[in-house]
C-alpha cells in the first residue's frame, strides 16, 4: 500500500508495479484525511521508513503508538532503535527480508511490543527532562530573586 500522491517516479513505479504482476496488491491513495490515517495504519501488516532520512520521523512513532510494527532503514537505529526491524536501505534483498518477516504473526506480535517499550522509555525520559529543567528554573529563580 503507498499513500501519498505520485510525484514524478509514479508512471515508472506504476509500470515496475504491473511487470511484477502484484497491482493487485498496491493501492495509490493520494491523499488522505488525518481521521483515516489511523485506521490504515491499524489494518496493515506494518509501517516501511524506507527513507535515508524523511520530512518527518513521526509515521514510525505514530505506528508504534497505535502498535503497528515498523520496517525502517538502518538510518532511524537511533530512534527505533530494536522496536523496529532494520535494514540496509542499499539492498533490496534485505528490505524484502524484512518485509516477508512480518507475515509471521509472532514476529509482528514481538516488534509491536518492543515499541510499546520504546514509547515508554521516551515517556519516562520525557517527563524526567521536565522535572529536571523544572527544578533548575527553581534554582534559578531563588538565586535571582535573593
Amino acid at each position: 500500500m503507498f499513500v501519498g500522491k505520485d510525484h514524478g517516479a509514479g508512471a515508472s513505479l506504476r509500470r515496475s508495479i504491473e511487470a511484477l504482476g502484484v497491482a493487485d496488491n498496491i493501492h495509490f491513495l493520494g491523499y488522505v484525511d488525518d481521521e483515516m490515517v489511523p485506521e490504515l495504519y491499524r489494518a496493515s501488516m506494518g509501517l516501511v521508513m524506507a527513507s535515508y532520512f524523511g520530512p518527518t520521523n513521526i509515521p514510525p512513532l505514530e505506528a508504534l503508538l497505535l502498535g503497528v510494527p515498523v520496517i525502517a532503514s538502518k538510518q532511524h537505529t537511533e530512534q527505533l532503535g530494536d522496536a523496529a526491524v532494520l535494514f540496509d536501505p542499499d539492498d533490496a534483498d534485505e528490505l524484502a527480508s524484512a518485509i516477508e518477516s512480518l507475515s509471521s504473526p509472532a514476529t509482528r506480535k514481538k516488534v509491536a511490543a518492543r515499541g510499546k517499550t520504546l514509547l515508554a522509555t521516551m515517556d519516562r525520559q520525557r517527563s524526567e527532562g521536565y522535572d529536571e529543567l523544572s527544578h533548575r528554573i527553581e534554582l534559578l529563580a531563588k538565586r535571582l530573586l535573593l
